[in-house]
């Protein structure tokens, strides 16, 4: 198993104890393509950069210690993808306290 489908399925048990990196990487990929998911713009809190953060449902990915739904953070500025997780809580919540405003509110 790779670092990452451990880190996510076995220590922090956001997605389920089958998935694969590969499965990973779809349910990112499926979270950006929502089209009635959420995307919101909001500035870095330590380095001011643009972030664009997708939030969409978890579905068939939501792990025993998982989020209703999964976040994808993408740095606007640096072009890259920051990361992928469900947060502990509401992805809903955690998406509106890093401040900004939602381009497109979840729906």
């Amino acid at each position: 198993m790779t670092y990452l489908a451990e880190k996510f399925s076995e220590h922090q048990r956001e997605w389920p104890r089958y998935a694969t990196v590969d499965d990973y990487l779809a349910s990112l990929r499926a979270t950006v393509r929502y089209q009635r998911g959420g995307i919101r713009l909001y500035r870095h809190p330590t380095n001011a950069a643009w972030m664009l953060m997708f939030v969409g449902p978890a579905r068939q990915w939501r792990g025993a210690g998982g989020d209703p739904h999964i976040v994808v953070v993408f740095n606007g500025e640096r072009v890259f993808w920051v990361t992928g997780f469900q947060p502990p809580r509401s992805g809903l919540r955690y998406a509106a306290n890093q401040g900004g405003r939602w381009l497109r509110a979840p729906g």
